[in-house]
């Protein structure tokens, strides 16, 4: 179960997978914001250590990541394959998690993903931010005539 933060709590968030297209502009959002701290990154990649080094994190193994009480948010930027497991374990871990897209390899791992949400009592969002913009709508409907 995810622990209430205090409004004085610098919220601590890692990353778990850096190989999304979308990684290193997260990292850079949090470090610009005052109220949190981009602590760390896993993944077995071989740009983890340069990934880190270029953005200021300390490489660290996902377990390290999952039992640090000072994270609380969790990036899943991994590869798409690792998406449900890696939320799921993040989840049960007590972390708030941003899975960026697509969140499974199909409707099952959606779903045990999903199911973690409701047993942990957990927060996850998929990042998929074009989902109710308005030129979204429009381009479906041209599509649709």
């Amino acid at each position: 179960m995810a622990r209430p933060l205090g409004s004085d709590t610098t919220v601590g968030v890692a990353c778990l997978g850096i190989t999304h297209p979308h990684t290193s502009g997260r990292v850079r959002a949090v470090q610009r914001l005052a109220n949190a701290r981009m602590l760390s990154a896993a993944d077995d990649s071989p740009l983890l250590a340069p990934f880190c080094e270029a953005l200021g994190l300390q490489p660290r193994s996902k377990q390290e990541i999952l039992d640090d009480p000072d994270v609380h948010v969790v990036y899943v930027h991994s590869k798409s394959y690792a998406m449900a497991d890696l939320s799921i374990e993040a989840l049960e871990a007590g972390k708030a998690v941003l899975c960026e897209k697509p969140a499974g390899r199909n409707a099952a791992d959606v779903k045990r993903i999903a199911e973690a949400v409701q047993r942990t009592g957990g927060q996850l969002q998929v990042g998929y931010c074009w989902r109710f913009s308005p030129s979204v709508d429009k381009m479906q409907e041209v599509l649709k005539s």
